[in-house]
């Protein structure tokens, strides 16, 4: 594996599977296994470094924008949750990453509002009384944490307890959490 591809894999490792978010230039050659200057020489900062690796995670998971015209609202949810499970199994911390260190940047505005295109449909649900949720942005942001909650807890527990493998891990319920999002009375 070439230098530069090697600290892009680094960087994804630790902070979007293990979630170590201080994560310094220092400690990301170390664990790489080079020296501290090839982080520079490629990427010429700790920021540019990871605003490649966004992107590049970007560019491997592309919004679930297309084919979704005229599809039923429950179907677009459950698209939209294989997709950040899919995401989300990858790369457990990349949206607590993103949120909490890159909240103002282009690539964490793309990575993150492919939820905004639900919009209108959760209103129509709303206003057709389908649903508890009085605001689209509650629907969305329960939506994403239990999706991203998840993966999370998961990954968590995982380290704690050696005998939780990721062969044995089933993926989230769809349809549970669809009947949570738009049934919460039932709860």
């Amino acid at each position: 594996m070439k230098t530069e591809d090697k600290i892009k894999e680094v960087t994804k490792h630790l902070l979007f599977r293990q979630g170590v978010f201080k994560v310094t230039t220092q400690q990301l050659s170390e664990y790489a296994g080079i020296e501290r200057t090839a982080i520079h020489y490629y990427f010429h900062s700790r920021k540019n470094l990871i605003d490649t690796v966004i992107r590049e995670v970007m560019q491997e998971f592309p919004p679930p924008l297309s084919g979704m015209e005229g599809l039923a609202f429950e179907t677009k949810l459950e698209r939209y949750i294989d997709y950040y499970s899919a995401k989300y199994k990858k790369y457990p911390y990349l949206d607590v990453y993103l949120i909490t260190h890159h909240d103002k940047s282009e690539s964490a505005e793309k990575m993150l509002y492919p939820f905004e295109d639900l919009i209108p449909d959760i209103m129509i649900w709303i206003r057709k009384n389908n649903t508890e949720y009085t605001d689209p942005a509650d629907f969305l942001a329960h939506l994403m944490s239990m999706i991203s909650g998840y993966y999370i807890s998961l990954d968590f527990f995982r380290k704690k307890q050696e005998y939780l493998t990721a062969e044995k891990q089933t993926g989230p319920d769809v349809k549970r959490f669809l009947g949570l999002l738009l049934n919460p009375a039932r709860i």
